[in-house]
């Protein structure tokens, strides 16, 4: 079970390449945008911020392993879009994100995207399964 966010957007003119389309680094940040407020609307900064403070000498980091996208139609200048993301039931140390680029008002689709996003101990330099804690608070999310 997974729920879309939802997230506006209106392309600028310092998105696009001389063609006046977005150029396709720009997708990536709207995807990070959205992975953090998914984040925040979830309580993984709560959950981060306490591990940082408890007893663990440890901290947890959250890189970018894998990203994809699959740019369908180029997105014009002043495009109003719809960014719609959403966190997949995590596997292992692994969270995957799915993302949906679309036309807010025609609802045609310009990209498709995952990103899998990895759960790091900082000081070991290992991906890390969850523990119970972080498990629940993303569960709690995704039943929400």
């Amino acid at each position: 079970m997974s729920k879309w966010y939802h997230q506006k957007h209106t392309v600028e003119f310092w998105e696009c390449d001389p063609s006046k389309t977005v150029y396709n680094s720009y997708y990536f940040v709207w995807f990070e945008n959205a992975r953090f407020a998914i984040a925040e609307e979830a309580g993984l900064f709560s959950y981060v911020e306490e591990f940082y403070n408890g007893d663990s000498e440890d901290r947890i980091i959250f890189p970018v392993l894998e990203a994809e996208c699959k740019f369908l139609l180029p997105i014009p200048l002043g495009a109003r879009l719809i960014i719609r993301t959403k966190l997949e039931k995590p596997k292992l140390a692994q969270m995957v994100f799915r993302h949906v680029v679309t036309d807010e008002d025609t609802d045609e689709e310009y990209a498709s995207a995952s990103t899998t996003v990895g759960i790091l101990s900082e000081k070991a330099g290992l991906l890390i399964n969850l523990d119970e804690k972080i498990r629940r608070v993303i569960y709690n999310y995704l039943e929400s």
